[in-house]
């Protein structure tokens, strides 16, 4: 009705046509009848229960400090004409400045690339100078990524890029996660996915929630590959072993694929779920570059090497995370990430068998032992114990709490208590949540920013099981 209004009221001022009452109260009863039947199809984007066309996109407020541009073009084909519009807001929503203009004959994208070009002028006129552009066009981000001379828009996006190289911070983003430059997308569990528990936290968690995603090398998805024409996996090496829900890293990218090709890579997606799955566990919201490309090879004989190992020294542990720039605080936090989830046997008999490691509680190493009866566990089976019995599924402190109180699951948790360059900061995450979180944030971003392939290294997968070329 609000949107209907709004119309009325334009056409009125610019062609100088006014609707009754009556006649917009019908049309907006009769929109809402329209919008209902339309939810009611089960319409989906690829196959039998795919994602569903509907999709609720909303506003997302930009970082704190950053302003938001959102700008969106349209056109009429009778009589044929095209309008573009912006507006922009504050961090907290507040409104700053807005902006309409009729452009006459045109098409569609030269309205959406007019509507960019207009809010990034009236951004720098504001002396805004951290801003988040956001359009629903991926025809136009592309355009402003790849366009040639020859193309019929080039005049107009060559005056986009002289805007988007102004001295400013900026991101250029899309609603459902278009991207160029330095973009983001909103979280991806807001999307269609399937219902829980097919696509749960702990999906999102234990693919993205491990140094495996930004290792042995780089953040460059090089742990998605398959083995096939001379590319041996990461996944089938020992020390990937529990490794699991790569199928639901493949929807996204069928999704993503669907609405803007060879666009957002697969190493993308990896860090953006990890993003979400941090936050659907209860921990911080922990704000990720992206424009990451994806690896073209495997470094599955470089895993055994690079990745720590779960009876690893705790001078080990620090050493390789070190090589990755974390820090030992940063370190001590990024192990927090074994608050959830669960370990399997396998990793766990050679504190149990043939005798009972002394740093475990006894009573706590009686529950172990409940959950792992034999020393040989069938690696196949699902034999396993959690990692934190209070609150298994929620990113917090817990995990230090037990560390603590000598219930660390694996060898090298319990180090973490014992040693003197780790266990202060066990102690005050132990105390205190906050403190937890935002070390943890931290960690993860340093992690993040691995390495990564970006330019003309790599490429954009369109399948993450395999390069291109395959």
């Amino acid at each position: 009705t609000c949107w209907l209004l709004w119309k009325n009221r334009n056409e009125h001022l610019f062609q100088g046509q006014l609707k009754s009452y009556e006649e917009v109260q019908f049309r907006s009863k009769q929109l809402r009848q329209q919008i209902s039947q339309a939810l009611a199809k089960e319409t989906t984007i690829f196959g039998a229960g795919g994602l569903r066309e509907w999709r609720d996109v909303q506003w997302h407020p930009p970082p704190s400090g950053w302003a938001c541009i959102n700008t969106d073009g349209s056109v009429t084909h009778s009589p044929a004409s095209t309008t573009c519009g912006g507006i922009v807001r504050g961090d907290d929503g507040r409104f700053i400045r807005a902006f309409t203009a009729n452009l006459g004959r045109g098409s569609i994208t030269r309205a959406e690339l007019t509507g960019l070009a207009y809010g990034l002028r009236l951004a720098w006129e504001e002396g805004i100078r951290k801003v988040v552009l956001q359009t629903d066009s991926c025809t136009a981000i592309n355009l402003i990524e790849k366009s040639t001379p020859q193309h019929p828009h080039f005049t107009l996006v060559s005056e986009i890029r002289r805007w988007l190289h102004q001295g400013w911070q900026r991101w250029l983003t899309s609603p459902v996660g278009y991207r160029t430059s330095i973009p983001i997308f909103p979280p991806l569990h807001n999307q269609q996915w399937p219902p829980p528990p097919t696509f749960s936290p702990q999906s999102s968690s234990s693919t993205c929630l491990s140094p495996f995603s930004c290792s042995p090398l780089s953040c460059d998805a090089s742990l998605l590959l398959e083995t096939a024409n001379g590319i041996k996996s990461e996944k089938d090496t020992s020390r990937s072993f529990g490794m699991r829900n790569f199928k639901y890293v493949a929807t996204i990218k069928r999704a993503l694929e669907s609405h803007c090709p060879s666009t957002i890579s697969c190493a993308d997606i990896v860090s953006l779920s990890a993003r979400d799955g941090i936050v659907m566990l209860g921990g911080p919201r922990v704000e990720l570059k992206t424009g990451r490309r994806d690896s073209k090879q495997s470094y599955a004989l470089d895993v055994e090497s690079s990745i720590p190992n779960h009876n690893d020294s705790i001078s080990a542990v620090l050493s390789r995370f070190g090589s990755m720039g974390l820090d030992t605080e940063s370190t001590v936090a990024l192990l927090g990430a074994h608050s959830v989830g669960r370990v399997h046997c396998v990793n766990l008999v050679g504190r149990l068998y043939p005798t009972v490691d002394p740093n475990l509680d006894p009573e706590y190493a009686g529950y172990l032992k409940a959950r792992c009866p034999t020393p040989d566990p069938d690696p196949k089976s699902v034999l396993y114990s959690r990692n934190d019995r209070e609150t298994p599924m929620i990113l917090d402190n817990m995990y230090y709490k037990n560390v603590l109180e000598h219930k660390g699951l694996l060898s090298v948790d319990q180090q973490l208590a014992s040693d003197p360059r780790t266990a202060p900061f066990v102690e005050r995450m132990a105390a205190d949540n906050a403190y937890f979180h935002q070390q943890f944030a931290r960690a993860v971003v340093v992690l993040s920013e691995n390495n990564p392939l970006t330019g003309a290294a790599g490429e954009v997968r369109r399948d993450c099981r395999y390069v291109n070329g395959n």
